[in-house]
C-alpha cells in the first residue's frame, strides 16, 4: 500500500509539472485549442498565476518530504566539491560520514550522479580506487541530548 501510495504522489507531480508547464508557457488561444477551456473564461494572470502554484507544488513536495527525513534521523548536509564537480558530504548526528552524493557537470549540464559510499570495513579511499573529497572532512563535533522525557539522567 505503501508503494502505491508513493507511485500515486509521484504520478500526481508528474501530471502538475505538465499542466503547469504549458499553463505558463502556452497563449490563452493555444490553452483554449488544447482544452483548458478555463483560459477562456478567466484572465491570463489568474492562469499563470495557477499554473506557477502547480509547478510550485510539485517541487516543493519532494524538499519537504526531504526535509522532513533529515529531521528525523538528524542528518547533516555540507556542500563540498567533489573530485572539481559539485558535492555533498551527508554525516550522521556524531559526524560520521554517511554518504558523498557528487554530480559530474559537463557543459553546464548534469552529466551523471555519482554515490560514494564508505564502509567502516573498506580499505582507505586513497588505495581502494574510491574516489574521496577534495577537503578533508572536519571533526566531529560533540553531540549531547537531552534525556528522554520522564526518565532519570545519571549524574
Amino acid at each position: 500500500m505503501n508503494v502505491a501510495l508513493w507511485v500515486g504522489q509521484a504520478l500526481l507531480a508528474l501530471v502538475l509539472v505538465y499542466s503547469g508547464a504549458l499553463k505558463v508557457s502556452q497563449s490563452g488561444e493555444r490553452l483554449v485549442e488544447m482544452g483548458q477551456t478555463g483560459a477562456a473564461v478567466f484572465p491570463l494572470p489568474l492562469i499563470r498565476f495557477v499554473a506557477s502554484c502547480e509547478l510550485l507544488g510539485a517541487v516543493l513536495r519532494p524538499l519537504t518530504v526531504l526535509s522532513t527525513a533529515l529531521q528525523r534521523y538528524d542528518l547533516h548536509l555540507e556542500r563540498r566539491t567533489v573530485n572539481a564537480q559539485p558535492g555533498v558530504l551527508i554525516r550522521d548526528p556524531l559526524g560520521g560520514l554517511l554518504d558523498v552524493p557528487s554530480v559530474d557537470v559537463i557543459g553546464g549540464k548534469v552529466h551523471t550522479i555519482h554515490s560514494i559510499l564508505q564502509s567502516p570495513h573498506a580499505p582507505s579511499p586513497g588505495t581502494s580506487g574510491r574516489t574521496r573529497p577534495s577537503a578533508p572532512p572536519q571533526s566531529a563535533p560533540e553531540v549531547t541530548r537531552a534525556a528522554p522525557w520522564g526518565s532519570q539522567r545519571a549524574r
